[in-house]
């Protein structure tokens, strides 16, 4: 009898332990929580953005039938990546932007939300547009590095190439004072208006490296790095004028590592703008920057090859192509209907 009972306690068990299974996806390990999925009866979706391509951008705008703390809901990318929302001229009209990092070959989307104790999860369907950004190998001088005595203020550099090279990214990485990723992914944005129709300065660029190409660097036939670029470079000559290309508060101003002189501009609702390699930064941290406002002037200062501007767009933590935000068709199409409903947060 003793064993009858164990016997079917173990089934019991093992039938628990597959059902819990079943209904759970991912977890939150800082609060030791599970998701299962659920059908849309807490939340109405307003509108999602219809389609979105690798290394795109997206969002989503709700409205939530129950209350809902803001700390409380979020969308969930990849089982990796938070995208906050952001109340939307109403407590229960809430907005999100969300991309897809262009290092990962899928997407994968949900709604998270906390209803009591539990975590619920609903999932997404978007169309989804497979894009191959291609490769490039890079050839480095032998004398890659020569003019970074100054800059690192050094006396000497090694002789050889590639001790030089090691050298160089030792030092970069020393000088590396602020995370962007850390930080837009850690911290909610400061600035509490949204009413993104950029500028574009670039116009009369010309753009040197596109975004989203997987690089591989070469010095004396060594592969001595490979990285995506998760951005896109500007040239127009020695020095040119950099303007910010919206409304914005900054965030950071400095040196930083690769990235040189540096400035990352907070625009709201999780949209994060950044210059590297800048010769010259004209605004500080805390500085609120208007659209088409003069920051800073290119040069070649972190881990660069010649003069120019790194510039990016990042959302919530995840580089996204910055070609999109600076097209006036994309920015029509995919950010005016957020605004149909109403500007967001007050002036």
């Amino acid at each position: 009898m003793d064993k009858m009972k164990k016997i079917l306690f173990s089934v019991t068990f093992f039938l628990v332990l597959f059902s819990c299974a079943k209904n759970s996806s991912v977890t939150i390990k800082e609060e030791n929580t599970s998701f299962f999925e659920s059908p849309f009866e807490d939340i109405q979706i307003l509108y999602l953005t219809p389609s979105i391509k690798k290394g795109g951008s997206g969002f989503i705008l709700v409205k939530s039938n129950i209350p809902l703390e803001i700390s409380n809901i979020f969308i969930l990318v990849n089982e990796s990546y938070k995208c906050p929302f952001y109340n939307y001229n109403s407590e229960k009209k809430l907005l999100s932007f969300f991309g897809w990092p262009v290092y990962q070959n899928d997407l994968r989307l949900s709604v998270v939300y906390r209803k009591g104790e539990k975590w619920i999860t609903n999932k997404l369907e978007i169309k989804k547009s497979y894009i191959d950004y291609g490769k490039v190998k890079i050839a480095l001088s032998d004398k890659f590095g020569i003019e970074k005595l100054e800059e690192f203020n050094i006396a000497k550099l090694p002789a050889d190439p590639l001790k030089r090279y090691e050298f160089i990214l030792k030092e970069l990485s020393a000088k590396k004072s602020f995370d962007a990723i850390k930080y837009t992914t850690e911290n909610r944005s400061k600035f509490n208006v949204f009413k993104f129709y950029p500028y574009n300065s670039f116009k009369d660029c010309k753009v040197s490296s596109p975004y989203g190409l997987k690089r591989d660097f070469y010095l004396k036939n060594k592969n001595v790095r490979s990285s995506y670029h998760l951005g896109v470079d500007f040239v127009n000559g020695k020095n040119f004028s950099i303007y910010s290309i919206a409304d914005g508060i900054v965030v950071f101003s400095g040196y930083n590592g690769g990235n040189g002189n540096y400035i990352l501009l907070d625009h709201g609702a999780g949209i994060y703008s950044s210059y590297s390699h800048c010769s010259k930064l004209l605004v500080k941290e805390g500085d609120y920057v208007k659209k088409g406002e003069l920051i800073a002037f290119s040069g070649s200062t972190g881990y660069v090859t010649g003069d120019h501007l790194h510039f990016s767009i990042i959302i919530n933590g995840i580089y996204v192509d910055p070609s999109e935000w600076l097209d006036e068709n994309w920015v029509k199409e995919n950010l005016s209907p957020v605004f149909d409903f109403a500007p967001l947060g007050d002036d």
